[in-house]
């Protein structure tokens, strides 16, 4: 899987990530079909890439495009 990740809108169009270097579980969560309860746990036991900012759990773009090409591995805790 090559490229960027995108967004679909409602309307079926792409939406490229603009840039954002960072997203949310619950938009993590929409792009890859999964509840934000499940998103949430994977970012907890690291099946999901993620960092910790304040009170925040955000994903990393780059390293959630890793994991999906193949490119990364899955760490344990």
């Amino acid at each position: 899987m090559g490229g960027s990740l995108f967004l679909i809108r409602r309307n079926g169009d792409k939406a490229m990530n603009n840039g954002r270097l960072t997203y949310s579980v619950k938009e993590t969560a929409k792009l890859l079909g999964l509840s934000k309860n499940s998103t949430y746990q994977a970012c907890l036991k690291g099946e999901i890439p993620s960092l910790r900012v304040g009170g925040r759990i955000l994903i990393p773009v780059s390293k959630l495009e890793g994991l999906l090409s193949g490119k990364a591995e899955i760490i344990e805790h």
